[in-house]
């Protein structure tokens, strides 16, 4: 049956205000599984240091830490996506320490995710490297040409970024073809929704970026992780939302809960 309904918009401003409540709603949980994140970031830095700059395998050391750490990321933002979208008892019985299947699908969806979207934006890239080589040294106008000729790499990230809270909450629905159908009438909600706060958060970044004292990087760190946590909870309630009303009829039914404020909102 043909379905005529005019197609649902994403609510950018409830999403904006409920992302910034979830993390306190959920404090103590994301401190929790956030630790191993904190942790061995600490052991990258102590690893750089000079205080290591004579040891003989110190290359082997930062390197094993720096992956230890990625690796630790990568559980830490399936373990956000999982306490924002799924009830309290289901995301808290996730062993915080691990590596399983659902670990590795979000990595290799992450990864794909930005092979694709690089493909496919190929033509902006190549225009961008030709518009910037001929400004000069101003750095606002090369800034302010980047983000534009970014906007289509953004808009394509954006609407297949959906697929990322799905492979967390292992939604039977987590390809790349369903994540584009499900976003097909909010693309542009999306990039504002997912790119605004995400070239602030690089914006905040190069406050920081001229600083080797230990305690500036450690609240640099600390403001990234704020940021980033607020981040995945915008992608998080964008994916539910729109699992929620813009789903094919005989799809409808959810595997994981749409946060109340969101839901009230539409």
């Amino acid at each position: 049956m043909e379905n005529n309904r005019e197609p649902k918009k994403l609510p950018v401003q409830a999403i904006f205000a409920e992302a910034f409540a979830l993390p306190q709603k959920h404090f103590s949980a994301l401190v929790k599984y956030g630790l191993p994140v904190f942790i061995s970031w600490l052991l990258v830095q102590m690893a750089v240091s000079p205080l290591f700059e004579e040891k003989v395998d110190n290359m082997l050391i930062s390197g094993t830490l720096v992956f230890i750490f990625m690796l630790c990321l990568v559980v830490g933002i399936v373990s956000c996506h999982r306490i924002f979208l799924l009830d309290d008892r289901v995301a808290q019985s996730t062993a915080v320490v691990r590596w399983t299947m659902r670990e590795t699908r979000y990595l290799i969806s992450w990864i794909l995710i930005g092979l694709a979207t690089l493909l496919v934006a190929l033509p902006a890239v190549f225009i961008m490297g030709t518009v910037l080589s001929s400004v000069g040294d101003n750095e606002f106008l090369k800034w302010l040409i980047q983000i534009v000729l970014l906007i289509p790499m953004m808009y394509i990230a954006s609407r297949w970024a959906i697929l990322l809270p799905a492979v967390a909450v292992d939604s039977e629905k987590r390809g790349m073809a369903h994540a584009w159908e499900l976003s097909k009438d909010n693309g542009w909600r999306l990039t504002l929704l997912i790119c605004l706060p995400a070239i602030i958060s690089d914006q905040t970044a190069t406050l920081f970026e001229n600083s080797d004292a230990l305690l500036v990087n450690v609240l640099a760190f600390v403001v990234w992780l704020v940021l980033g946590v607020i981040e995945l909870a915008i992608l998080s309630l964008s994916y539910a939302w729109l699992r929620d009303n813009c789903s094919p009829e005989e799809d409808s039914q959810a595997e994981d809960s749409q946060p109340e404020e969101v839901q009230e909102s539409t």
